[in-house]
């Protein structure tokens, strides 16, 4: 018999997916006991100088880029400030498992920081847990430089994100945040159950890679477009973001100010333009 899920089991990751037990029923048959994959989801403090900052829930994998790549979505510091990343495993009292990110920042930005610092719990539907008042709701956006992008790019990276999206396969439960050029060559991709958490990853994983951050190319991802997604593309310097969803009416005015280029319902020879439609060509 396959091994259910116990208040006492053991947490087994592989690659950010957990194992279990499930039974599967399809039409007209009898319940059939077999192994499956789950997404993992697990708290992730972001911790810097030693002192915790958020709590966000998480795929555990790829959290060095997660971790680089909120510092500087957050508006907390650019990639130059942060001079290291420790992740270290627990466990909870109930078993479940937890990382913690610590992060060490230069001492000016870390300065900063703590004027502004205050208590925020995020999880991975939210973008703005945690604010206590409008005051703290940052719209003001950085100006994108305006890149353009053809038609035929972005089908081909329409066509091939499914087939990259390797933990989505196992689990189905997964987003993707993806960078391609150009010509729609897939270039990196980060995945997690949360599509900012997925986004914050390629853009950590980006700032490491210079000759990925340097070439001209887009973001696609698998889900809609948030306001978030278009403060966090804007603030790493992504001028052109495409879904496959649609995206929010503050995401479509966000980008517009920004000067992004924003597209929504990239699948197959289709796609629809809510921002910068003059940047997209055949």
């Amino acid at each position: 018999m396959t091994q259910q899920f116990g208040a006492q089991d053991e947490w087994r990751y592989e690659d950010g997916l957990r194992a279990s037990g499930v039974t599967r029923f399809a039409q007209g048959q009898a319940g059939q006991e077999e192994d499956d994959s789950l997404a993992s989801e697990v708290p992730v403090v972001m911790e810097y100088n030693g002192i915790a900052h958020a709590v966000l829930m998480a795929t555990p994998c790829d959290l060095e880029d997660f971790a680089r790549g909120f510092t500087m979505s957050a508006n907390i510091a650019p990639a130059n400030a942060i001079y290291g990343i420790d992740l270290q495993r627990q466990t909870l009292a109930n078993g479940v498992a937890a990382w913690q990110a610590q992060i060490e920042l230069a001492s000016a930005d870390f300065s900063q920081l703590k004027q502004q610092r205050r208590s925020m719990s995020g999880n991975t539907g939210c973008g703005v847990c945690g604010l206590e008042s409008l005051r703290g709701l940052d719209l003001d956006l950085p100006q994108v430089t305006a890149r353009g992008v053809s038609r035929t790019a972005l089908q081909a990276a329409a066509a091939a994100l499914p087939a990259a999206q390797v933990l989505n396969q196992r689990c189905g439960a997964m987003h993707a945040a993806a960078w391609f050029d150009a010509k729609g060559n897939l270039q990196l991709i980060r995945e997690d159950v949360g599509r900012h958490n997925a986004l914050d990853k390629l853009i950590g994983a980006m700032a490491q890679k210079h000759s990925v951050r340097d070439e001209n190319g887009f973001c696609l991802m698998s889900s809609r477009a948030s306001y978030e997604l278009i403060q966090k593309a804007a603030r790493a310097g992504i001028s052109i973001l495409a879904t496959v969803s649609a995206p929010t009416a503050l995401a479509a005015q966000l980008a517009q100010q920004a000067g992004l280029c924003l597209l929504g319902f990239v699948r197959g020879a289709g796609l629809v333009c809510y921002a910068g439609q003059e940047r997209v060509g055949a």
